[in-house]
């Protein structure tokens, strides 16, 4: 089977891998940063770029209870909270994000974390949505991605076999564009 994205790009079996580069939380709080990197990305041969489509309260209320206190690593003692702010894309950079990669021929794509993120996305045209394993049990998530009938690529690192079975389930009522990471 093969999954096209663009006249460019097409995940199948009887192509060469594709690259894709993961920004992520990698621009550090900076706006420059994060569009430098999508421009690094491509003009270092990124097939595609993926983005994370966040704001905290998309993942966590903002509590300074024990119960969202980080322990041990970097962030030891510090609230899940700020740990989300500070990794978050902001919704107001992705209209600088998709701008930047149409006017460089890049193909940007998003992970997105909650409903609000997708119809965010949805307003730049984004050909590709990829979901979080940790996002595998999100049911609405899912179901709002797969009505939009564009290809998914769905990790499954942190998932047993019924939630990947579930979430296969939930996308193939709306499409099989589906390409599953294990």
């Amino acid at each position: 089977m093969e999954i096209k994205i663009n006249k460019k790009i097409c995940f199948s079996y009887k192509k060469t891998p594709l690259i894709i580069a993961e920004i992520s939380a990698n621009h550090c709080g900076s706006k420059k940063k994060f569009l430098n990197l999508i421009q690094l990305a491509h003009r270092n041969g990124a097939d595609l770029i993926k983005i994370q489509t966040y704001e905290p309260e998309d993942i966590v209320i903002k509590s300074t209870d024990n119960r969202y206190k980080i322990k041990g690593g970097l962030w030891h003692n510090k609230y899940r909270w700020d740990l989300f702010k500070k990794a978050q894309t902001p919704f107001r950079w992705h209209s600088s994000a998709f701008k930047l990669a149409s006017k460089i021929g890049a193909t940007l794509f998003s992970t997105p974390f909650s409903v609000r993120g997708v119809e965010l996305l949805e307003k730049f045209k984004v050909k590709l949505y990829k979901i979080a394993s940790l996002e595998i049990t999100d049911v609405n998530l899912i179901q709002r991605i797969a009505k939009t009938k564009k290809p998914i690529i769905i990790s499954t690192g942190a998932s047993d076999f019924n939630e990947i079975k579930r979430a296969i389930k939930i996308i193939n009522r709306f499409h099989n564009k589906v390409i599953i990471l294990h």
